[in-house]
């Protein structure tokens, strides 16, 4: 199968060591001789794992390779998007600029504007609001809160245009998001502390991350 590479794929394989290269390699090698059925239905040994409709793992030792079919005049191609390694050393935490900061912006912090705060305002509330717990209504169609190996860890409500707030599986108000225009999402905990980012897909999943950078699961 044809492949491509984003940069960020590129730029990630110049941080491995030659034993690493040789662990990716045995991948790439193996991605050139199989057709996407092959690929999608492991008989090429590798272990693949759809996240959504569009993104796909494909894992290999302590390396996830992220993926997404795509097609130009020359057919289908597999396009390598990213690559993460397990067990590796995180980076440290640090703080970004951000346009929508609830720590600077009250109309954004929970805490402080009552209107998207589910402890005050029951509409936005699903233990007193059972139209929006799925747990009562069986109808409630997410977005759900999906961990790496695809387990549900909760759910989310949106309050308002700005911001959505993130629910554990017991429907206990954990965070939040204050999302920009672009789709790209900042998550804050209950005290407005940054504790991870969302970064959206093509298709309707959105992929969680937190403030190390670490992939956390996905959002659909």
């Amino acid at each position: 199968m044809r492949f491509l590479v984003t940069p960020t794929f590129t730029q990630k394989l110049g941080s491995f060591s030659g034993r690493d290269l040789a662990e990716i390699s045995f991948v790439v090698n193996v991605i050139k001789v199989v057709d996407r059925s092959s690929l999608t239905n492991r008989v090429s040994g590798l272990e693949v794992r759809f996240l959504d409709s569009s993104i796909l793992t494909i894992k290999r030792g302590r390396f996830r390779i992220y993926a997404s079919f795509g097609s130009d005049s020359d057919g289908e191609y597999l396009l390598l998007l990213d690559i993460g390694l397990e067990g590796a050393e995180r980076i440290e935490r640090t703080d970004f600029f951000a346009a929508k900061d609830p720590r600077k912006n009250p109309l954004l912090d929970p805490n402080k504007n009552m209107t998207i705060d589910p402890r005050r305002n029951m509409t936005i509330d699903p233990n007193r609001n059972m139209t929006i717990d799925p747990r009562r209504n069986r109808f409630y169609g997410g977005p759900y809160l999906y961990g790496v190996s695809l387990e549900q860890e909760g759910f989310v409500v949106r309050a308002d245009d700005r911001v959505t707030l993130i629910f554990d599986t017991s429907a206990r108000f954990t965070s939040f998001i204050v999302f920009s225009e672009s789709g790209f999402g900042n998550v804050f905990d209950l005290s407005s502390c940054w504790i991870g980012f969302l970064v959206p897909t093509q298709s309707d999943s959105i992929l969680r991350f937190d403030t190390s950078g670490q992939w956390l699961g996905i959002i659909v």
